[in-house]
């Protein structure tokens, strides 16, 4: 004989809490994988942020374009991935305009004594060169299709972290992304 009410409706009360439930247990599943990080893990963090930084990866230099007010055709770029692991491949797109040689330095961002990044490695020179301008789509959306000026696999030596690629022409301190 069962015991369960007649009206086996839920009510919104009870909906609202186990929606709440499900909700907070999506939010703290991955904190028992972050606190099982061996110390020796937290440690080789820790002591990758006690490291020497540098402000140079915050862009300080742009230079727009009068005529668009939005962009800056002198150097522009972007990447193919936004996260990557060791051994996998980046490819980073650069247009120029006019033509020109460009480096492109890497950072990995983290506290550095509140430098905010520490540079990890300069590329180049590479010969830039005017990519296709993009069709302004809705909400000014620009959806590039270049081609690559650089293709590399991210070292196995590279701390784990958010990474910034800036590139700058070869003959000015101007950069950008």
């Amino acid at each position: 004989m069962s015991h369960l009410p007649e009206d086996r409706s839920v009510d919104r009360r009870a909906l609202l809490k186990g929606a709440a439930v499900a909700g907070l247990s999506s939010f703290f599943e991955p904190l028992p994988r972050l606190l099982a990080a061996t110390p020796s893990q937290r440690d080789l963090i820790r002591a990758e942020n006690e490291r020497l930084g540098t402000t140079d990866w915050q862009l300080k230099t742009v230079r727009i374009d009068p005529r668009t007010r939005y962009r800056s055709p002198g150097i522009e770029g972007y990447c193919s991935r936004t996260s990557l692991r060791a051994g996998e491949k980046l490819q980073i797109m650069v247009s120029t305009n006019p033509p020109s040689p460009f480096l492109i330095d890497v950072y990995r961002l983290g506290y550095y004594g509140g430098k905010g990044g520490r540079h990890l490695q300069r590329m180049g020179s590479f010969a830039g060169r005017v990519q296709p301008d993009p069709q302004v789509g809705e909400e000014r959306l620009r959806e590039c299709r270049w081609e690559p000026a650089v293709e590399f696999a991210v070292p196995a030596e590279w701390p784990a972290a958010c990474t910034w690629a800036n590139s700058r022409p070869s003959a000015t301190v101007c950069k950008a992304t």
